[in-house]
């Protein structure tokens, strides 16, 4: 038998190979669909035990939330060792489905801004609880807010996709929790 050369395939070669790769492609489609069924909530953590967890690992007097508002979830909190410092970080998603996110940390304030501010720019001061906090804007299209403020020795930012009426509204939340 002869060897086939290259250059003469059929349109049955070519019909064959394209069905080929639309099977793979819709068997990886199924496998997805099957995975991450649309409008699956992002997962709920016990707030209590988060923040209950959070104080034992930390060296300072962290602070969160005395209570959270009617329809917030706290979607994730950790707390991780850095060469510079800890951090707590805690994030929610509010009854409208913005994003706020807490970071408290121990570490040198100007690297602070640094790292998490790198995008943003000031935007002012404002008072909550007699408390004077920094207003940052990112500097995007759809920008994000934050407030940002030294407290006892860490730094505490809040960031929020809301604007800054929803994170300011979870800054009056925050106590010292000890």
């Amino acid at each position: 038998m002869a060897a086939r050369t290259r250059g003469r395939e059929t349109v049955g070669d070519m019909v064959r190979s394209l069905g080929l790769v639309v099977g793979v492609v819709l068997a990886l489609a199924l496998v997805v669909a099957v995975a991450l069924p649309d409008g699956e909530p992002v997962p709920e953590l016990d707030y209590t035990d988060a923040v209950e967890g959070a104080r034992q690992q930390v060296p300072y007097e962290l602070v969160a939330p005395d209570e959270l508002p009617d329809g917030w979830r706290v979607t994730s909190a950790r707390v991780r060792p850095t060469p510079d410092g800890t951090v707590w970080s805690l994030g929610l998603v509010t009854d409208d489905g913005d994003f706020v996110g807490l970071e408290q940390t121990d570490a040198d304030p100007r690297q602070v801004e640094r790292e998490q501010l790198q995008d943003y720019e000031p935007d002012g001061t404002i008072a909550v609880e007699g408390a004077e906090w920094e207003r940052w804007v990112e500097r995007a299209r759809s920008p994000d807010r934050a407030l940002r403020r030294d407290l006892d020795g860490t730094t505490v930012v809040v960031v929020g996709t809301g604007g800054y009426e929803v994170i300011e509204d979870f800054v009056r939340r925050l106590e010292p929790v000890g």
